[in-house]
């Protein structure tokens, strides 16, 4: 009986969400009052979790950008938001998938759970592992724009990326149907906790792997152990075509990176702050990203069809997330108001414990007025991404989450980087800046081996 009448909610709500009429009754009014209460309360804690683990991975991030991985082969400064981007929305498709087939009551058996795991499993690792050598051959590409081609930073990469993708894949897999599933049986709606805990979870695991593998590699190929290497690569890519065979039996089934490096070369301290402001907004919009496709799903709505009374241009109209008279609009603000003193927070601390910034009132206004913009783009580019894919019979489950985060992590990044010029314009105090042009080069190009 629990179960039903928690399905009975999660349908109620999807009602609620997909109209676009206003509430205007006692009933309805109350109805979206606790739906939003509801969310506030089921969201703090995964999101300040969520915070404190962007914090922990852009403090390593930082002491990390001068371990003699990152000296040797500054390709890996591209690689880095490209693989934890790639790898986060692999994670939180996966977990926005489950979200709804939880809420749908398709996974309350054991064997319902490992049916749909196992499938998905194997579609996340063979995807991990083809994505991953694209993401590092475009970022070995990329680097080429500032640095003469050296083959052996190449093959340091390619290999590092993939090994990474693959070994993380299986663990944050687990981890995803751990929380999905006991966040469901406990009351809680898994789309309001799953995608910040599982894209925190990602980035730190993912980003510790690239580092520690990298070093291996890098320490492979300075000893000349290319046989090994080759072997295990070859191995990778014999697995794929049948981790694809057995997904599709299943029947349901960077710029960023250039300007990070850019970013990185000229101020120091973006690296323990890039993490934060590209993780946090990532976070907040995959719980909206989620919910949406959710309530679309359970609601009488069948793909191609937009709810009553509305056309997609109902949903590019910028006026219609700003006005405030619908449920997906106040769940919106009341997650961007929320992400306000969480930014403050952390910010804080952040400054506090990197080694390249100093605190200023001015440094923590610029940072929290710049999240905040970026929340106010990301989530009104969600609206127009969920329903424009819904429109076009694509599932939003799947294709909304990537554009998003993408989309957030560049603005991220971008409104970062202006941040820190206009410290540096106005508060030079605040930021470490380098200077000398030498150190500019070797970190743009590495050292050779």
């Amino acid at each position: 009986m629990a179960k039903k009448r928690r399905s009975e909610s999660v349908l109620s709500e999807s009602v609620v969400s997909t109209s676009d009429q206003p509430q205007e009754t006692t009933r309805g009014g109350g109805r979206e009052k606790a739906i939003l209460i509801s969310v506030l309360r089921q969201t703090l804690l995964p999101f300040f979790i969520a915070g404190l683990g962007q914090i922990c991975t852009g403090l390593f991030f930082e002491r990390a950008q001068h371990w003699w991985f990152f000296l040797y082969v500054p390709e890996a400064f591209i690689l880095v938001p490209a693989l934890l981007g790639l790898k986060g929305n692999l994670e939180v498709t996966y977990a926005s998938r489950f979200c709804t087939l939880s809420n749908a009551g398709q996974t309350n058996k054991a064997s319902e759970i490992f049916f749909i795991a196992r499938f998905n499993l194997c579609l996340i690792e063979m995807q991990a592992i083809v994505l991953s050598f694209f993401a590092a051959l475009l970022s070995s590409a990329i680097s080429l724009i500032n640095c003469d081609f050296k083959q052996s930073h190449i093959t340091v990469i390619l290999s590092s990326g993939i090994y990474t993708a693959s070994l993380s894949s299986f663990v944050v897999g687990f981890v995803m149907i751990a929380i999905v599933v006991s966040s469901y049986r406990y009351g809680i709606d898994p789309d309001n906790i799953a995608a910040p805990l599982i894209a925190t979870f990602s980035d730190f695991i993912t980003l510790i792997m690239l580092i520690g593998v990298g070093m291996l590699m890098l320490h492979i190929y300075i000893h000349k152990l290319y046989i090994l290497n080759i072997a295990v690569l070859i191995c990778l890519f014999c697995t794929t075509p049948f981790l694809a065979y057995y997904a599709a039996k299943e029947p349901r089934t960077s710029c960023s990176g250039l300007l990070l490096q850019s970013a990185i070369v000229v101020f120091p301290g973006i690296a323990a702050l890039h993490p934060l402001i590209a993780g946090l907004a990532g976070n907040r919009v995959s719980v909206q990203s989620s919910r949406l496709a959710t309530a679309l799903h359970l609601s009488e709505y069948s793909l191609g069809r937009l709810p009553a009374g509305t056309t997609i241009w109902t949903f590019l109209n910028p006026l219609r997330f700003l006005c405030l008279r619908h449920l997906d609009s106040k769940v919106a603000f009341l997650l961007i108001v929320t992400a306000i003193p969480y930014n403050f927070l952390f910010v804080v601390v952040v400054i506090f414990t990197a080694k390249n910034v100093n605190f200023s009132w001015i440094f923590v206004g610029s940072y929290v007025m710049a999240a905040f913009v970026q929340g106010l783009l990301l989530f009104y580019l969600c609206q127009v991404t969920v329903y424009g894919l819904w429109w076009f019979r694509m599932d939003p489950d799947n294709s909304s989450v990537p554009v998003l985060t993408s989309v957030g992590d560049l603005l991220g990044i971008g409104l970062l980087y202006t941040v820190f010029l206009f410290l540096h314009r106005f508060a030079p105090s605040t930021v470490l800046y380098q200077q000398y042009q030498t150190m500019n080069i070797t970190r743009q190009c590495g050292i050779d081996f």
